[in-house]
């Protein structure tokens, strides 16, 4: 994906806990087919960025930003690790702005390479 040098590589991350009452809700089934849904999912997006990009999707080296979400009735989670804090900032500012957000706790961590 480095070779696409004007985009920036995002990847957002929730617990596959905290997807499963989601897909039950949005597809109207039951725990082990939305759990099975998210397995498809998971192994199509990671097909794709192998065939497309020839990179392992779960690496998070080939990402410029990998944010770990988790929410709990409009409370938000971040955690993860970003290259500067203007991006730490950006990622809870873009975060507080969706409509349903009551609060977020930043925890993402900012990465200095030596």
């Amino acid at each position: 994906m480095k070779e696409i040098q004007h985009c920036v590589r995002v990847r957002l991350c929730a617990p596959v806990e905290a997807r499963i009452p989601r897909v039950m809700a949005r597809r109207s089934v039951g725990r082990e087919e939305a759990i099975e849904l998210i397995r498809k999912a998971d192994e199509g997006a990671s097909a794709r960025i192998q065939q497309f990009f020839r990179v392992r999707w779960g690496d998070p080296l080939v990402y410029d930003l990998v944010i770990n979400i988790a929410s709990a009735e409009g409370h938000i989670t971040l955690t993860g690790m970003v290259f500067s804090n203007a991006a730490k900032d950006s990622v809870e500012r873009i975060v507080k702005s969706v409509v349903g957000v009551r609060s977020v706790e930043n925890q993402v961590r900012v990465f200095r390479e030596w």
